[in-house]
């Protein structure tokens, strides 16, 4: 739970397949979502997900991203979303999010991350 009625639900171990390895994917649900089961949301999805809402490193760097949509849903600036955090598998690096022929090359994994 966080401070403005939302809540995170983590999803550990979500298999990928085309890229040979798993992941966690944590989603931000917002204030009042459970009370209408038939509302539909809209999704944001990020990557890096382990700095979306808590830091997963001892640097401690977090983004903080459930306060910012708390805060911002708060004072009506948005309505809520969705916000799905798929988390980096650290040994592929940042290759792993790049689909131009030059990481490809190197042994990075674009072209499946882009169908995953």
């Amino acid at each position: 739970m966080t401070d403005g009625g939302s809540r995170i639900v983590s999803i550990p171990d979500v298999r990928a397949t085309r890229l040979n390895n798993a992941r966690e994917i944590r989603v931000y649900l917002p204030p009042g979502y459970d009370r209408d089961p038939s509302k539909r949301y809209p999704a944001v999805y990020m990557h890096v997900g382990q700095h979306a809402f808590e830091s997963r490193k001892r640097s401690g760097e977090s983004w903080n991203m459930h306060k910012v949509l708390d805060r911002l849903i708060g004072e009506e600036r948005i309505e809520g979303v969705l916000l799905v955090a798929v988390d980096h598998v650290a040994e592929e690096g940042r290759a792993s999010f790049f689909t131009i022929r030059a990481f490809t090359r190197s042994g990075a994994w674009g072209k499946r991350t882009s169908i995953f």
